[in-house]
């Protein structure tokens, strides 16, 4: 339902039943500078909202997102991301339709052991 990245947050504001914790939720991204991209409940059945954004070692910032993710996303919704982030879209297919998740499930449930 949501993704947080530092400047911006894609979420799915319909998907917050009471007015009141949404709103303090959106006051709550607001308050600590980020820009709120509402999603709709189509956007996050395509994945969405379940993207990353990653750093480089340079400091360059990305926005992982799988290609069907990046396809329901509006030109505008793409605009405003790219204001902040590279988007980099990756096809997914066969994870999305088997495996239940998308390009943040796959990235950020990686745990290698302790060096």
């Amino acid at each position: 339902m949501m993704c947080l990245a530092e400047r911006f947050a894609l979420v799915c504001l319909q998907s917050i039943r009471d007015e009141q914790e949404r709103e303090g939720l959106v006051k709550s991204l607001r308050d600590t500078g980020h820009e709120v991209i509402p999603l709709t409940y189509e956007q996050i059945r395509s994945f969405a909202g379940n993207a990353l954004e990653v750093c480089n070692p340079e400091g360059n910032r990305f926005l992982i997102v799988s290609k069907k993710g990046f396809l329901s996303l509006t030109e505008e919704q793409k605009m405003i991301i790219e204001q902040y982030n590279e988007i980099v879209p990756i096809p997914l297919d066969t994870i999305e339709t088997n495996g239940g998740g998308s390009a943040r499930c796959m990235i950020s449930d990686i745990r290698l052991p302790r060096k």
